[in-house]
């Protein structure tokens, strides 16, 4: 399936997690500068919520940015979820990968949800 349009982000920071609103896709050309945002909060001690709400394709390397993710957070003791309803096309992505069982763990409806969950 083709992309439609670019990935937009809108990160805000409330001092203690990083919030990050996509909207679009995640692909291999839009990964890297998600990446650097997830990576770059644990690294300031903070952690992350990324709602993929607006999130309408995702391939595997947004997929694997997620996972890496997980990995982080768990690295430095800090929370990384997951909020949003998934559209169509990412959910089956995490079906079909099965890693819809470990995110099952980080997702929440919402972000107010998500942040009182935090670490």
């Amino acid at each position: 399936m083709a992309e439609r349009g670019p990935m937009e982000l809108d990160v805000s920071d409330d001092g203690a997690v990083v919030v990050v609103r996509i909207s679009g896709p995640v692909s291999a050309a839009h990964s890297p500068e998600l990446r650097t945002i997830i990576s770059g909060s644990f690294q300031k001690g903070k952690s992350v919520i990324v709602d993929l709400g607006g999130c309408e394709y995702m391939d595997s390397s947004g997929l694997a940015t997620l996972v890496e993710g997980v990995q982080l957070a768990e690295h430095n003791k800090k929370s990384f979820l997951v909020t949003g309803e998934f559209d169509d096309k990412v959910k089956h992505l995490f079906e079909i990968t099965r890693l819809d069982e470990l995110f099952e763990e980080f997702h929440y409806a919402t972000i107010d949800e998500a942040k009182s969950q935090l670490v």
